[in-house]
């Protein structure tokens, strides 16, 4: 007889409630949810523009620091809705040619809950956490290990990610691997919440 390679019969599926170090159980109740959310972003420096057929279009290649607000508002007691809290987060994230073939690129976030009087898990502040093998999502922004919801916070948090990409560095010292077109990168990656104890990554990388 053919054996299956999974014997079913002897597996169960597992709630769907990760692990969070800020919750006993990340399982909520059935809810509604009005949600107000509001960003604004700008680039600091002058925008230069190009005019075709009489039309004025921005430039897409200004390589100025992209600043980032959000506001997200919970509203309470308006159509059914449950929620109440009030979300502010900043950001900036800049990248910029540090030579042929290298770059730099950075992204700093910092935000907090204001008011957290009624706030479930779903609308938590998320960060790109990752436990595959490959990496997944922006290179500059996504954690290579950090559990998908291990430090989803309702409170505070600092959010550090740094890339620095060479064309000549360590290995790449060897014209041939220069020549096949290979990058080697070093990046770090930092969390903090009241819960993540300064959680941090540094790495090394080939691309190309």
């Amino acid at each position: 007889d053919l054996k299956p390679w999974i014997n079913w019969r002897n597996r169960t599926f597992t709630p769907n409630r990760p692990d969070n170090a800020e919750l006993a159980s990340t399982g909520f109740q059935t809810h509604n949810a009005l949600v107000l959310n509001l960003t604004a972003s700008a680039r600091h420096g002058a925008t230069e523009y190009t005019i075709r057929n009489g039309r004025r279009v921005a430039r897409r290649d200004n390589e100025s620091p992209l600043l980032t607000v959000n506001y997200r508002k919970g509203i309470a007691d308006l159509a059914g809705s449950d929620v109440d809290y009030d979300f502010f987060q900043a950001s900036i994230s800049h990248s910029f040619e540090t030579g042929i073939r290298s770059r730099l690129s950075y992204q700093l976030s910092a935000g907090a809950f204001l008011n957290d009087r009624q706030v479930y898990f779903p609308d938590f502040k998320h960060f790109a956490g990752n436990q595959f093998f490959l990496q997944q999502g922006d290179v500059v922004s996504s954690y290579r290990l950090l559990p998908y919801y291990q430090y989803s916070t309702g409170k505070r948090f600092v959010d550090a990610h740094v890339l620095a990409e060479f064309r000549k560095f360590f290995i790449t010292q060897l014209t041939l691997v220069r020549l096949i077109g290979l990058k080697e990168n070093l990046f770090v990656h930092y969390l903090a919440t009241p819960a993540s104890k300064n959680y941090t990554e540094i790495g090394y990388g080939l691309d190309g």
